[in-house]
């Protein structure tokens, strides 16, 4: 008699569920990839493009801060240490009068004003240098702010350098040509129709200044190794020193 063999059942899944071949699964990863990649490339650009905007906002606001900072202190000045029209004037420090304008990117004068540094006289002798190294960024410049105490016996041609902090960092001006300057003092007319003269025609110390600073548009995206935006940003003041005012002290 011979024996029946059991039946086995052969379970076979359904050719819906077999999953995907090699091939297929190459395909739709190189199909993910193509409408992927220009997706995050977009998205790349928008991220480094709101960086820089940030940045390009921060370093304008930043040498804003600055220059407010310098045309308070010149405001205030009741004396002009440096330049004057009789200072020896060298490169980059300061220029000649010229037509009743001097250039500088060097100036120290004395001031009404109290700070940090001197509290315990009304007085300061307030020194800006635009003329030192940027401590960022290699090739441009800085200006530093010098403080100390000061009387009206303050002597011309005194020094002030110590306490010295930065004020504006990686200008890409404060260079040794009238355009590039930091500073340009204008001495008044001695008549009442106004501009600039030089003396004997024109007064003896300025009475007001124009205040130049020019810093990188994009910050330190600029960065003159790294390819940046080489653009830059200008901003300008026109202070006036009533205190050195020969009309206004009259």
């Amino acid at each position: 008699m011979q024996l029946l063999r059991p039946i086995r059942a052969v379970c076979r899944a359904p050719l819906a569920d077999a999953g995907f071949t090699l091939i297929e699964t190459i395909i739709a990863v190189g199909l993910a990839l193509l409408v992927l990649w220009p997706v995050s490339t977009v998205l790349l650009n928008t991220q480094q493009a709101s960086s820089g905007t940030i940045q390009r906002a921060d370093a304008i606001q930043t040498a804003q801060v600055g220059l407010r900072s310098m045309d308070q202190q010149l405001r205030n000045a009741y004396e002009v240490e440096f330049p004057t029209q009789s200072a020896s004037c060298s490169s980059p420090w300061c220029t000649a009068i010229s037509s009743g304008v001097q250039y500088a990117n060097v100036v120290d004068v004395l001031t009404h004003s109290s700070n940090s540094v001197n509290t315990t006289t009304p007085d300061s002798e307030i020194r800006f240098d635009c003329t030192q190294p940027s401590p960022t960024i290699t090739g441009d410049r800085a200006c530093y702010e010098y403080i100390c105490t000061a009387s009206y016996s303050t002597g011309s041609g005194s020094s002030c350098t110590s306490s010295g902090h930065l004020v504006i960092d990686d200008l890409t001006n404060a260079t040794n040509s009238q355009a590039g300057a930091v500073f340009a003092f204008c001495y008044p007319t001695s008549g009442t129709s106004g501009g600039c003269a030089t003396p004997p025609t024109g007064a003896s110390r300025p009475s007001s200044a124009i205040v130049t600073i020019d810093v990188p548009a994009a910050g330190t995206l600029s960065t003159h190794t790294q390819n940046g935006d080489p653009t830059t940003v200008q901003l300008t003041d026109t202070v006036y020193m009533q205190n050195l005012d020969s009309n206004y002290d009259s």
